[in-house]
């Protein structure tokens, strides 16, 4: 039951989003550890999460890290730098080979099939870097949840980062303002148990000029799975985040440049 109940997390994690993940590529099986903190949640919590971190580490060692840097200068000054890590591919099938308890820590060795994204010499969308928009990102008050706000704006500076895009200090300095809007909830679904369900709504409206209604916008939603009701909506979010950032880069490069057609600038 235990094992099933990992595999469940494993088929979770990745499958999050709102497309469908590669259906093929090459494969690579090797052997991985996780680790997690044993703590008073119990043995079991313990478990589940030391083989998602095993999981993790398996994804990143068959197809490589990328790793995204975003800084945000005020005045000639950095005032902020936030490294990130993205990892493709999917665990298809695992199996726990042994597990030890060590200086508090619960450590799992983990042989994992994973599949790797294909290379179809496509270019993703978006910019190439240094050429994206400059955007002053600015995220709806969320009355509450406070926190939600800050996890929904950091989760779309990564994603839009990611596909080219480029932040702002301020508004002034902006060739656009997106403006984004999150909504969570959790998701009753006694099918997974132990796990926990939630779907997050993503909205960003895009506006030129400093002023005046909006024009571009788009919905996308997500749903995730998690240990917890806090990590089932920080990963949903992330994924309708992602999801947004990608549509946004899809469709803003032959919008903005309409937009400058329009009115003349170069």
């Amino acid at each position: 039951m235990k094992r099933l109940a990992a595999a469940a997390l494993a088929a979770a994690l990745t499958a999050t989003g709102c497309a469908a993940g590669p259906k093929g590529g090459p494969t690579r099986s090797l052997v991985v550890e996780g680790w997690a903190p044993l703590q008073s949640s119990g043995r079991p919590d313990a478990r589940r999460r030391a083989v998602a971190d095993a999981q993790r580490r398996a994804v990143e060692e068959a197809g490589g890290v990328e790793i995204a840097s975003i800084s945000l200068v005020d005045d000639a000054a950095m005032s902020r730098q936030r490294l990130s890590s993205t990892a493709h591919g999917t665990v298809r099938r695992f199996k726990v080979l042994s597990e030890r308890d060590e200086d508090g820590m619960l450590k799992v060795q983990v042989r994992a099939e994973v599949v790797l994204e294909p290379q179809d010499g496509v270019r993703r969308p978006g910019w190439f870097p240094g050429t994206g928009p400059q955007a002053y990102i600015a995220a709806a008050a969320l009355a509450d949840d406070e926190g939600l706000e800050t996890a929904a704006k950091a989760a779309f500076i990564r994603a839009w980062t990611r596909f080219g895009g480029e932040v702002a200090g301020s508004l002034k300095t902006a060739d656009l303002a997106l403006r984004i809007a999150v909504e969570t909830r959790p998701v009753d679904e006694p099918r997974v148990r132990p796990f926990v369900s939630a779907r997050a709504r993503f909205s960003i409206s895009a506006t030129q000029g400093g002023a005046g209604a909006a024009s571009w916008a788009v919905v996308r939603e997500a749903a995730a799975l998690g240990l917890d009701v806090r990590d089932a909506r920080a990963r949903a979010l992330e994924a309708a985040a992602s999801a947004a950032a990608e549509a946004a880069a899809c469709d803003l490069p032959s919008h903005l440049w309409l937009q400058a057609r329009a009115t003349g600038r170069p």
